[in-house]
């Protein structure tokens, strides 16, 4: 081949990746064998799911900001979930708990960080559509993460969260 060839090649797969990048600005997150269906905002990446739980990465950020799905088969199944996760334990600490509206949504919020210093998180629990979610959202470094981190990162948090509520379905 020749060198402009090669540089029409590669400039014409540069414009491709870039357009596939950028059009739309959200991420479609259902994935082929779980049976939850949502969107997120771009820059969170699967990691990993289940039928029952989707989880992903922001943007490879260092500390780590992570998402985690969860949906409940039952209603006793969910209050339990929420029920454990508001006592303090060896593990973490709960440092506060409020009900906030998202997309016209009550969700109870808990949140908490560990108490070794390696993460601090927000849960969300939250019914939609009679499924019951709960949604973990964490920050998390080995070498320890402050609530100031956490605090930057809300804008991404909340847009996120408004999104996923806004399109999380069940197949």
């Amino acid at each position: 081949m020749k060198s402009k060839e090669i540089v029409f090649i590669f400039s014409l797969i540069v414009v491709i990746s870039f357009i596939f990048g950028c059009i739309g600005g959200n991420e479609d997150s259902s994935t082929e064998g779980s049976k939850i269906n949502l969107s997120l905002p771009n820059g969170w990446e699967n990691i990993s799911y289940d039928s029952e739980t989707i989880n992903y990465n922001y943007n490879k950020t260092k500390p780590s900001l992570s998402l985690s799905v969860f949906d409940y088969k039952e209603s006793s199944d969910y209050e339990y979930g929420y029920n454990s996760t508001i006592q303090n334990s060896s593990s973490w600490i709960v440092n506060n708990l409020s009900t906030e509206t998202i997309n016209g949504i009550s969700v109870r919020t808990v949140l908490y960080s560990k108490v070794d210093g390696t993460e601090i998180g927000k849960q969300y629990y939250f019914k939609k559509e009679n499924h019951f979610y709960s949604v973990t959202i964490s920050l998390s470094d080995e070498n320890g993460v402050t609530m100031s981190q956490f605090n930057q990162q809300l804008s991404i948090i909340n847009e996120a969260m408004n999104q996923l509520v806004k399109t999380i379905t069940i197949n």
